[in-house]
């Protein structure tokens, strides 16, 4: 999410093995802490 160029934070929708929707968000305080596990596609 990015608010006038500036990053707030990260949206996703994971999905697990049964594929189940999961959706949550990364505050941008927090994404430095999650930033190696993410992955687009």
């Amino acid at each position: 999410m990015k608010k006038a160029g500036e990053l707030l934070g990260v949206n996703l929708v994971s999905l697990d093995a049964k594929t189940t929707l999961i959706q949550g968000s990364i505050g941008v305080q927090r994404l430095n802490t999650f930033k190696h596990l993410l992955k687009e596609g």
